[in-house]
């Protein structure tokens, strides 16, 4: 089962360990691929399942457990991974000893990234795509590992001038392939081991210093909690004894807030399409949204507000027809900003 966050128009996609392995998983920005491959392993083997969830619609945790590898006994222990999405992602992983004895272990985390564009790895999804007669996605790229860091640095070899940088709190023993890090775990009976790795995507090739990465994703959490909340205050309280239907308003008022396109973004507070390969605004889907939710004295209405703003900037005989009563965001991923991918139309 997939599991996604998001904020605005960046997006992770994960399986339910907190994995990135797959053709459709990864963290995506500015209709990018930053990060196509992100594995933790226990002593070369995966963690084990305990339970996953989202916290809120841009956070998520994962609970897992020890495999029984490289001496390690079943359920010794346990391993949290807290994961948030701003305008990158950053991760929190915590491995506490339950055992009564002394642990020693090799943590590592694989990476990769092939800077897929979105329409690219859409066509691999089953349900929205075609994954029989897909183009194959491009190859992964070479990370290059800064020890004085502590980070590692995923750059495009083509003309995409985009740039992954992977910060870790601790220093580890990078492979010499370039493509995991690993940490060399000693833990006594109750002890914990913590890191945090922050992943920071760039369309332009900025590359940010350790400390001012730390900063920024402690700002870019406060403004997103903030943001839910003010949200959550706007919208009507709703009190039933009907269960049923509290979960459904709170559901339906959350998935209308995790829509919003960031504050960032000149659309203002639009809502997108759809999560997670429609983070945009996107015709009859966005209008449709906002006049069913003007009830709830939220911000997403009136569209008339940032009608210019969403209007396609190429003209098209094929658009004419409904150019009047839709509106869509220009892409803006390598191949559509090169006019080598053709959108879809706004119909």
């Amino acid at each position: 089962m997939a599991i996604t966050i998001l904020e605005g128009s960046t997006f992770c996609v994960s399986d339910e360990n907190g994995d990135i392995d797959g053709p459709t998983m990864g963290l995506f920005a500015s209709d990018t691929r930053f990060l196509s491959h992100w594995i933790l392993t226990m002593n070369g083997h995966r963690p084990l399942l305990l339970s996953q969830g989202k916290v809120e619609y841009y956070s998520a945790a994962f609970y897992l457990r020890n495999p029984a590898a490289g001496g390690l006994h079943p359920d010794e222990l346990s391993i949290a991974r807290r994961r948030f999405v701003g305008e990158g992602m950053q991760e929190h992983v915590h491995v506490r000893n339950h055992a009564r004895r002394q642990v020693e272990l090799d943590i590592a985390f694989e990476l990769g990234n092939d800077f897929a564009d979105i329409f690219a790895v859409k066509e691999y999804d089953y349900t929205l795509g075609d994954p029989e007669h897909a183009e194959p996605l491009p190859p992964a790229v070479a990370p290059s590992y800064d020890a004085e860091q502590s980070q590692f640095i995923l750059s495009d070899s083509g003309d995409f001038e985009g740039v992954t940088q992977v910060l870790f709190s601790e220093r580890g023993q990078a492979d010499p392939e370039g493509a995991a890090i690993h940490y060399r775990v000693r833990l006594e009976p109750g002890e914990d081991w913590s890191l945090r790795v922050d992943v920071i995507p760039s369309v332009h090739g900025d590359v940010v210093v350790p400390r001012v990465a730390e900063r920024q994703f402690g700002e870019e959490r406060a403004r997103v909690d903030a943001s839910l909340t003010a949200w959550k205050l706007r919208v009507p309280q709703l009190r039933a004894s009907w269960d049923e239907l509290l979960g459904s308003f709170g559901q339906s008022v959350a998935d209308l807030a995790s829509l919003r396109m960031g504050e960032g973004d000149t659309l203002g507070q639009l809502p997108a399409a759809g999560m997670p390969w429609f983070m945009t605004v996107f015709g009859r889907d966005t209008l449709i949204t906002c006049l069913q939710s003007r009830g709830r004295r939220s911000r997403c209405s009136p569209i008339s507000r940032r009608w210019k703003t969403t209007r396609t900037l190429t003209p098209s005989p094929a658009r004419s027809c409904t150019s009047c009563v839709t509106g869509r965001r220009p892409r803006r991923g390598f191949r559509a900003t090169t006019g080598r991918l053709t959108p879809p139309r706004s119909t």
